[in-house]
């Protein structure tokens, strides 16, 4: 039963992302950082790119946080949906993030078993943006066995990470 509910609305926050929101009435904050409120009071904070991985294939790179005003934010995280051709992201597997000093993080998946989408990872990142310098840093999207895919993110999207991290309500 909470598995059924947890895709449910799963499947519901893919939907919102995939048709921008639909109905929700955006408003600019800095940057490309986005705001978006719901009519319940619930704030959505989402950095949003595409960028391509080191075979050339597009990604959806997405770092959002959900808020309410009474009780803040639950969490940071970074969504990772590869766009038709992608690779299929394997699950449950930590995502690596390297920077440019060689430090290695891991973030935990948020998904068990398996994602809606094959090409879909979603990774609590809520610990490991304040870490991160503002420079450019590498993701190690997760595939089989100890394969990992290469996804470079410029400086100027860790910096909107590090915006949508310290958002309140």
């Amino acid at each position: 039963m909470i598995r059924q509910i947890r895709q449910a609305v799963v499947m519901i926050a893919i939907v919102l992302l995939l048709i921008g929101f639909g109905g929700l009435t955006p408003q600019p904050a800095q940057a490309a950082v986005t705001q978006i409120k719901d009519p319940s009071g619930q704030i959505l904070y989402r950095s949003y790119h595409r960028l391509r991985d080191d075979l050339g294939k597009a990604w959806q790179v997405i770092v959002f946080k959900q808020m309410t005003p009474q009780n803040g934010a639950n969490q940071l995280y970074l969504r990772l949906m590869g766009l038709p051709g992608s690779a299929e992201v394997v699950h449950p597997k930590a995502l690596k993030i390297r920077t440019q000093e060689d430090q290695i993080f891991q973030a935990d998946d948020s998904f068990i078993s398996e994602a809606p989408i094959a090409t879909m990872g979603e990774y609590n990142v809520q610990a490991i943006v304040p870490k991160l310098p503002i420079e450019e840093v590498l993701l190690g999207i997760p595939l089989g066995g100890e394969d990992y895919l290469k996804l470079w993110v410029p400086r100027s999207v860790v910096q909107e990470w590090h915006e949508v991290l310290d958002k309140t309500p």
